[in-house]
């Protein structure tokens, strides 16, 4: 019979390290005079925690996320109403902050309304309001979106939005598209031969009219592209230009996305009156400095390695050949780093690992993610533990945590069986574990080099050299490579 006894259960140690030296850890080799087996202990040296190595000891490791930015496409329905006169309109956006109450004052859920009122419709079509009453009130509701970016910091707006269409290409010479500014003013865009969606894009990014219209275009397929503004709230309609080919227009939307990744929001709204989908969309940026090795997921598959990116428009090509059909990437064909936007619609698209030389610029999610292990997490966990002193005998800190700051963090854990004092057919447990939370880039730091010692002597343990930092370290003491290297 067994169990944890609650006088031998110690509470979790969290240890903060933000300059990692020789003082923090060190590997001592115990050895069984009867038997001449040997025991790794790794010491954590300032809190004086010894555990010894053996198939009990669990490991975890997580590092700093930046979360994603909620997105979602609204599209308006507007049932036909009672009455063409005095028809209101409009969404809410309810306010929703990664942690309430904790360190801000966001302990009530706050919401902004956006919308108005139209005193005559135009006689509705099929059952619902024409397109030129639907624009009048998107429009509103981007106009009432951008204002509120003016006001003050004490309640900063939740969401940007822009409009966004998707429009079907034929991949023809011919293919035009007229696009209508806020001012009434029709410029024709002219895809110049394009015969893949590659090309549509480059063609439609590249024109100086487009860059002077503040107007960008990805991929949703091989011939579909949805087509918005560089910036928030600008209004603009498009319809095909007039070539010898039609460009369809496929659907009109509201993208609605955070300004914040610590600030998601929820879309309130009647439900006959619009239809709001997941827009996952995912850019990223290519120096081209080094061959990449991409891995993405949706759910649990993965897409195996994606390499090549000589250019980014390369590299776009390479993503869309991956074994994940739900995504889609494009660029434009110009020189140099030049944004790559990866669609997956309503699937959730993880990075499993990005290349050297390509950085995420931003991360749109359906779902939006809150950022994870940052250094605000992380000075919320020693808030209250006096620097250098460890005021709490479970909490230790050296150094605090500075904005900006990225972290992993180590949870080491092992319960150990002991023979129980109440009886000699009994055993109990003692549970060790500890939560070593390291400021990325000390990861890497050596703890004991050519002038320094792991213990007593480097010669201490013969698995040791000099140079080794804390990756060598656990490598040592596992014998393999449970945790992955902390940068």
């Amino acid at each position: 019979m067994s169990g944890l006894g609650g006088n031998l259960t110690y509470k979790e140690r969290p240890l903060l390290i933000t300059n990692l030296t020789v003082a923090d850890f060190g590997l001592h080799t115990e050895t069984d005079p009867d038997t001449a087996t040997s025991r790794l202990h790794l010491l954590v040296k300032k809190i004086g925690l010894d555990i010894v190595y053996d198939s009990a000891v669990k490991f975890s490791k997580s590092c700093t996320k930046e979360g994603k930015l909620k997105s979602v496409l609204l599209k308006l329905e507007c049932p036909e109403p009672q009455s063409l006169f005095n028809y209101s309109y409009g969404i809410d956006i309810l306010k929703k902050v990664k942690d309430p109450g904790v360190l801000n004052d966001d302990f009530l859920r706050t919401s902004r309304h956006y919308g108005g009122q139209i005193m005559s419709l135009q006689t509705c079509s099929g059952g619902e309001l024409v397109g030129s009453d639907k624009v009048i009130m998107e429009n509103r509701i981007l106009t009432d979106i951008l204002a509120d970016r003016g006001f003050g910091t004490r309640e900063e707006s939740i969401v940007d939005g822009k409009r966004v269409y998707l429009v079907t290409l034929n991949s023809a010479a011919t293919d035009k598209i007229n696009v209508t500014d806020a001012d009434g003013t029709v410029t024709t865009i002219d895809l110049d031969g394009s015969t893949t969606m590659l090309q549509a894009i480059d063609d439609f990014n590249t024109d100086t009219a487009v860059a002077s219209l503040g107007l960008i275009a990805f991929a949703k397929s091989a011939t579909q592209m949805y087509i918005t503004s560089t910036a928030v709230g600008t209004l603009f309609t498009i319809a095909d230009g007039g070539g010898a080919t039609t460009v369809a227009i496929n659907d009109r939307y509201l993208w609605i996305y955070s300004r914040d990744v610590e600030v998601q929001f929820e879309v309130q709204y009647p439900s006959e009156w619009l239809t709001l989908s997941r827009f996952n969309v995912l850019v990223l940026a290519n120096a081209y400095t080094a061959v990449p090795t991409t891995v993405f997921a949706i759910g649990g598959t993965q897409s195996g390695a994606i390499t090549g990116h000589a250019t980014s428009s390369t590299y776009a090509a390479r993503i869309n050949n991956c074994t994940l059909t739900q995504i889609y990437a494009s660029a434009t064909l110009a020189a140099g780093s030049v944004p790559i936007y990866v669609w997956s619609g309503i699937y959730e698209l993880k990075v499993v690992r990005l290349g050297t030389g390509v950085t995420i610029s931003t991360a749109y999610s359906g779902n939006g993610v809150y950022p994870s292990l940052t250094w605000k997490d992380v000075f919320r966990e020693f808030a209250e533990v006096p620097q250098h002193l460890g005021g709490n005998k479970h909490l230790v800190s050296y150094g605090a945590p500075a904005e900006g700051d990225l972290y992993c963090k180590i949870r080491i854990e092992k319960t150990n069986t002991i023979a129980n004092m109440h009886g000699a057919s009994h055993s109990d447990g003692y549970q060790q574990a500890i939560e070593i939370y390291i400021k990325q880039g000390n990861g890497l730091s050596h703890l004991w080099d050519a002038s320094g010692y792991m213990w007593e002597t480097i010669a201490d343990d013969a698995t040791f050299v000099a140079d080794s930092d804390i990756n060598d370290l656990l490598l040592a003491w596992s014998g393999t490579a449970i945790v992955s290297a902390i940068p």
